[in-house]
């Protein structure tokens, strides 16, 4: 390792190898930008995760402190391959063909394409804390510590070009981009404003054909959206960001029914790996008569959307 970077290690704080580290998030906004002191990077669309490596001893780890080491075994083994002693924070993605990631190939157990871990960041090397090291500087760290694989591999960034980055990503139809401080440190468990996730998306037309409603809390936690498609209805999701006053009093005001216009009738209280049911749901059903445009990221492979936000009614 070069002497600079040794002297930036040498002020940092000697301690154990942490654990149980919730990662960093990242804060939402909704338009690219272009700063001399901010770094872009591509927003991985796959699971986030944590790497515990120390030597032949790697663990895998979620957002929640699950363990993936028997889900990505294959990113463990060659971890243990490249023999670091850190702790990194990265995405795992399932690379198609076309080696752009694809979400709905890494759910579920039928995982096809190639896994990769993109490692963004770094927390812990070599016996010394690194979280309250700038960002610029904990990224040199990170890609002299990482060694060659195709496997484990090092998310490059670009500088200053956030826009001219998301209108690449844009037109390869990836999630979007993050943008961060180049003098941020890592705050484990926050969402502040030096990291920005900015996201690509797809609009549609569609209708209101109900809402769920949380009885424990005592408000509507979604509406359940539809479209009409050759003369015949078909339920895409659900959505909560964006809905704002004027539209929950026109949505209460609309005609309820008794009957779904879905068929088969969806689960929309469904277990998803991103949304926990609620325990006390009530579904209310409407006609379909309120259109609305609804902004997304992708649709899974059962047509329903994914980072779904409420643009308004029409």
């Amino acid at each position: 390792m070069s002497p600079a970077l040794n002297k930036i290690l040498i002020k940092c704080p000697k301690c154990a190898m942490p654990g149980n580290i919730s990662p960093m998030g990242l804060t939402l906004a909704h338009q690219p930008f272009n700063d001399k002191k901010w770094i872009y990077e591509v927003k991985w669309d796959g699971f986030r995760m944590l790497a515990y490596c120390s030597g032949d001893e790697v663990h895998l780890s979620s957002r929640r402190n699950n363990s993936l080491n028997k889900r990505f075994s294959s990113i463990r083994s060659e971890l243990v391959r490249l023999k670091l002693n850190a702790v990194l924070d990265g995405e795992v993605v399932m690379l198609n063909e076309e080696g752009l990631p694809n979400f709905n190939n890494i759910i579920g157990t039928n995982q096809r394409g190639l896994a990769v871990f993109y490692v963004f960041d770094i927390l812990w090397f070599n016996g010394r804390n690194v979280l309250d090291v700038p960002l610029f500087q904990r990224r040199k760290i990170l890609k002299l510590a990482l060694g060659k694989s195709d496997i484990v591999r090092f998310s490059d960034h670009v500088d200053e070009k956030g826009i001219e980055l998301f209108e690449l990503v844009e037109k390869h139809e990836v999630e979007g981009i993050v943008a961060k401080h180049k003098e941020s440190i890592y705050s484990p468990g926050y969402r502040t404003n030096q990291w920005l996730k900015i996201k690509t998306g797809k609009q549609v037309e569609a209708f209101v054909a109900g809402y769920l409603m949380d009885n424990d809390k005592g408000f509507l936690s979604s509406l359940i959206i539809g479209r009409k498609i050759d003369n015949r209805y078909k339920y895409i999701g659900l959505v909560e960001a964006g809905v704002g006053l004027q539209t929950l009093k026109k949505v209460f005001e609309a005609t309820t029914t008794n009957r779904c216009v879905f068929s088969p009738v969806p689960n929309v209280n469904a277990r998803t790996p991103f949304r926990t049911p609620l325990k006390n749901a009530r579904i209310v059903w409407l006609k379909p008569g309120l259109k609305c445009e609804v902004k997304y990221s992708e649709l899974d492979r059962f047509g329903v959307m994914r980072h779904a936000s409420f643009k308004g009614l029409l």
